[in-house]
């Protein structure tokens, strides 16, 4: 197992083996006000982290600032536009809304998008008055979904307080669900 403990800079390191657990410690102490010295911090190390033992004894020792790699996002992800997925049986003539606006001065980040047509088209996915085209255009067959995009990695908006909205090539039945949260 993999695990990701947060240094004495706030960065997550990855910790495989006691020793790399150890140079993260060490860094932290170094960086300690004195509320601890690394030898009071390495003495309540003495497990292997690949067991639960030892995961526990690394929690208490970094102070529970610790997350697995693989436990899903650490954001709260947003669905839809007021919660709801967005549907039109036709979007090709002006941009609509398929998102909330983020947090108040804060940029929409794109978590995953699950859309199906009824009709031959292309979607775009633009940023709210801007324009700016952050997906597409995708080609997408009748009836061929629904199709789910989940992004690797982040797909931020370049604006902050801007919606992602969506336009299509003809006229046709979509439905669009964005999940997304605010940075």
């Amino acid at each position: 197992m993999t695990i990701a403990v947060k240094d004495g800079n706030g960065d997550i390191q990855t910790v495989k083996t006691i020793d790399d657990l150890v140079a993260i410690v060490a860094l932290a102490a170094k960086q300690d006000t004195g509320n601890g010295t690394l030898a009071s911090i390495l003495a309540k190390i003495t497990a292997d982290p690949a067991t639960a033992t030892g995961q526990a004894a690394i929690v208490a020792a970094v102070g529970g600032n610790l997350k697995t790699l693989d436990g899903g996002s650490a954001f709260a992800t947003v669905w839809g536009l007021a919660g709801v997925p967005f549907a039109s049986a036709d979007q090709s003539g002006a941009v609509a809304s398929i998102t909330d606006a983020p947090v108040s001065g804060q940029k929409l980040v794109i978590d995953d998008i699950i859309l199906s047509v009824d009709t031959d088209m292309t979607v775009t996915f633009k940023e709210e008055t801007s324009g700016t085209v952050i997906f597409g255009p995708w080609y997408l067959s009748a009836k061929s979904g629904p199709v789910q995009v989940t992004l690797r990695g982040k797909r931020k908006l370049p604006t902050a307080n801007k919606k992602l909205q969506v336009i299509t090539s003809v006229a046709g039945n979509i439905t669009v669900l964005v999940g997304s949260h605010s940075e």
